[in-house]
């Protein structure tokens, strides 16, 4: 009776079966009971499968480190061949700098001369479109078009000396 008691505690009201996304806190709580009473035991406690516990177990030092209400692992965010993206970004921050035009065609191709020159073989990196999209977000880089004037309507623009 205890048991289901604190039970209903910890879950609310969510149905046991039910599949659901656990944050940080709730993950390490469930780790400390079970360095207490077990895996098995802290699944029944909260609701939850033992090999979750286990999972969570391997991960303690990743959840401790994380914010509380983070909820996925979902592996490194720093991209599979880092070295190619620092020399990368350091390339496509330079250019942006001098506010040189760049493209998304020469980045790509810039990525290939470089994973050449760390020999990375062609069959395991590609630099495609969909990579390219992706380290532009990794590192916050935008390639639109940069405008002197505003949007404004032409009648609010001030003219310039030249008209």
């Amino acid at each position: 009776m205890r048991d289901d008691v604190e039970r209903k505690y910890l879950l609310g009201s969510q149905e046991l079966d039910q599949r659901r996304a656990y944050d940080a806190k709730f993950k390490l709580k469930a780790v400390s009971y079970a360095k207490k009473h077990g895996n098995y035991s802290a699944g029944r406690m909260f609701g939850i499968n033992e090999s979750c516990v286990r999972r969570w177990r391997q991960l303690e030092q990743a959840l401790a480190a994380s914010k509380p209400t983070r909820r996925a692992f979902r592996g490194s965010k720093s991209g599979r061949y880092p070295t190619l993206e620092v020399t990368l970004l350091e390339y496509v921050q330079d250019k942006l700098k001098l506010r040189l035009k760049i493209s998304r065609k020469a980045v790509r191709k810039k990525a290939l001369e470089i994973a050449k020159a760390c020999d990375i073989s062609r069959r395991n990196f590609s630099a495609s479109e969909g990579w390219c999209e992706r380290f532009f977000q990794r590192h916050g880089i935008s390639l639109r078009k940069r405008r002197s004037r505003s949007s404004r309507s032409p009648k609010l623009c001030p003219k310039s000396p030249a008209e």
